[in-house]
């Protein structure tokens, strides 16, 4: 599962990257067409607001009445702006003149009212620049045009014809090819993640399944074992265990900080200075182990190992520590029940009159009471783990190693009289009971 949300956080990421990538290659390619168009039609008005000043200025020259130029003038302009092309599907060219409070266009308009351009009240919010152009100022501008439009657009005064001229551009038609280049980009780009997703998917994935079953194999085997594993960032102060860490001391991921505090609450009070002793170890680079207690939520109190070292950055600052927790509070149990039931048998051999020995199954001596050791005369040191034919050599010159091993092959015991020396007593009559006790023998001297 972190796999796959992992792989989704990648995905997302490179998309974002991709996205900021096409989204800033189209913004500065936008940006630059946008000062292209503003200086493409400032150029357009301000050379149409000079033509048409100087073709005025000829006319009117030439006529008794100034209005007879006029209206000449404006008859030529309107002739010549029939036969202009204009730029794009929204580009266009508009003279206008102000009267009273409207604005009246002299030239047909190209998208409605071809033939009887509609005016415009003067403080409308419409036609923006060409109310900039006839207060006399000149200037680009994005506004709404006279059909409400929002458009690029530059803006000239035309003195001698008391009037403005606008060129301008709808904005949508500027920003359209950019607007079509960044989704197609961002299109490819999204195919190519998906893609390479899919490809990182098919390689990564049988990768990351056996790395799934090794990781649950482990936690299996932690398990299993009672043992954890655990880690602790000194600087940042952060510890990480592992699920089975968790399990031994009872607690859940959520209900337990991860910092070094709560972990030493768990321990029992009596036992931190044994943590903290081999924290000191870990310190002084030496690998250490230690057994203590920890106080769970569910009341019985376990007994861990804990194994663990440090680890240096170059300049020998401690950086980490890590290792592993194992519970052993049953084998401990199992350990105290077995030196308990060691003690009884050895009280029990020691107490009794006859001579008690213990083997293995290739013979080797395992234990012998007091009683055993007086009847061969010798010490422990001379009989435990020495075998019976180097104890007792005249054991299979008699057949009774012999014996002693068929016990142990068939099960059957046996009962039999034997004479053995005593270094100071002399020979001695004893009788035997031989009895098979698990993979070893057992033999009682009477």
């Amino acid at each position: 599962m972190r796999v796959e949300k992992t792989l989704f956080v990648l995905i997302v990421i490179l998309s974002a990257v991709a996205f900021a990538a096409v989204g800033t290659s189209i913004s500065l390619l936008y940006r630059t067409s946008f000062e292209q168009q503003r200086a493409r039609l400032t150029e357009l008005a301000q050379s149409q607001a000079r033509t048409l000043e100087a073709i005025a200025e000829f006319q009117m020259e030439g006529m008794d009445h100034a209005a007879d130029g006029y209206a000449v003038a404006l008859s030529i302009i309107a002739e010549a702006h029939t036969q202009y092309a204009e730029s794009g599907e929204t580009g266009e060219f508009t003279l206008a003149r102000r009267e009273g409070d409207s604005i009246v266009f002299l030239l047909r308009h190209r998208h409605f009212d071809i033939d009887t351009p509609r005016s415009v009240p003067f403080d409308a919010d419409l036609a923006e620049p060409m109310r900039r152009a006839l207060r006399g100022e000149s200037g680009t501008l994005t506004g709404l045009d006279y059909l409400g439009e929002m458009v690029l657009a530059a803006h000239e005064p035309v003195a001698v014809l008391n009037a403005g001229i606008v060129a301008k551009i709808d904005l949508a038609e500027v920003r359209a090819p950019f607007i079509r280049a960044g989704a197609i980009s961002a299109a490819v780009a999204l195919a190519a993640i998906l893609i390479g997703a899919l490809l990182f998917g098919a390689v990564v994935n049988p990768i990351t399944r056996r790395m799934r079953g090794v990781m649950e194999n482990l936690a299996e085997a932690q398990s299993l074992a009672h043992v954890g594993n655990w880690g602790w960032d000194i600087s940042a102060d952060k510890t990480t265990w592992s699920d089975e860490a968790y399990r031994i001391y009872g607690y859940q991921r959520q209900e337990m900080d991860a910092n070094y505090a709560a972990f030493i609450e768990r321990v029992h009070p009596d036992d931190r200075d044994i943590v903290a002793a081999g924290f000191e170890a870990a310190m002084r680079r030496e690998t250490y182990c230690i057994q203590y207690r920890v106080i769970r939520p569910d009341g019985p109190e376990r007994i861990v190992e804990e194994r663990g070292r440090a680890f240096f950055d170059s300049s020998g600052k401690p950086i980490r520590l890590a290792g592993n927790i194992q519970d052993i509070t049953e084998r401990r149990a199992a350990e105290e029940s077995l030196r308990k039931s060691e003690e009884l048998r050895r009280q029990f051999m020691d107490s009794a009159n006859e001579s008690f020995a213990l083997f293995d199954s290739t013979l080797i001596f395992l234990d012998i009471n007091e009683a055993g050791l007086e009847s061969l005369g010798m010490s422990r040191s001379e009989v435990i783990g020495k075998n019976l034919a180097d104890v007792l050599p005249a054991s299979k010159e008699s057949g009774r190693y012999e014996k002693y091993l068929s016990v142990l092959a068939t099960g059957e015991p046996l009962h039999m009289e034997v004479v053995d020396v005593h270094p100071t007593r002399g020979e001695l009559v004893k009788e035997l009971k031989v009895f098979r006790v698990g993979v070893g023998l057992g033999m009682i001297s009477q």
